[in-house]
């Protein structure tokens, strides 16, 4: 935690209609910031409020949430500024009725977007982060080295330490290491790559990580 303390970080969230971002809102999120705090704000879960989506990215936030009405301008924005998206596939289906494949997770899986998979009202949706995983793994046909990766990069958006970050990318490792046995990681021509041995006769997959 920042400062040694148990707060890291701040998040706006609530109904996207109500409140405006620049004049009510803004100014609190930029005294956190000031005073240290990471910032994650819910974003483009409005439609037709591109100024507002626009001044948003402007304020440059160390993640948003959701992402789920975004012009073609704004979607570009945010790919270029490589903010992380915290998704929620089930929450988008079931409140904003954006079809599985439609997920907003597929373009920033196709742009190598650092994206959290996470789950929003887990109680009230009956959802975990283990079926989060479940429905991309279906949906985009994630192999064993996706999941692997997407989770491994998590660790570098979470609001925390680099001490803190080394903790908890060793405990993805070991844990991953028990779920995915067979996937082995090497250095080929100086770059990380995961290999998959085969099954018997068969050559391994190999692919850049």
């Amino acid at each position: 935690a920042i400062g040694g303390g148990m707060i890291v970080g701040v998040e706006m969230g609530g109904n996207p209609n109500r409140g405006h971002w620049v004049r009510d809102l803004q100014p609190h999120f930029a005294r956190a910031r000031r005073a240290g705090l990471k910032v994650s704000l819910h974003f483009a879960e409005n439609k037709g409020s591109e100024e507002e989506h626009d001044a948003i990215l402007n304020f440059r936030p160390d993640r948003v949430g959701h992402a789920v009405y975004m012009s073609e301008a704004i979607r570009e924005r945010l790919l270029a500024q490589r903010i992380p998206v915290e998704v929620c596939m089930t929450c988008h289906q079931a409140f904003y009725k954006v079809p599985m494949a439609s997920n907003i997770l597929g373009t920033l899986l196709r742009y190598k977007h650092p994206a959290i998979l996470c789950c929003d009202n887990p109680c009230l949706l009956q959802t975990l982060p283990s079926s989060e995983y479940s429905h991309a793994i279906r949906t985009f046909g994630l192999t064993a080295r996706d999941v692997h990766g997407m989770i491994l990069d998590a660790v570098a958006c979470i609001f925390a330490d680099p001490a803190t970050k080394d903790k908890v990318q060793a405990l993805c490792e070991s844990k991953l290491q028990k779920l995915f046995p067979k996937l082995l990681t090497t250095t080929v021509g100086g770059a990380r790559t995961s290999i998959v041995p085969a099954p018997s006769g068969l050559s391994p997959l190999v692919s850049g990580a």
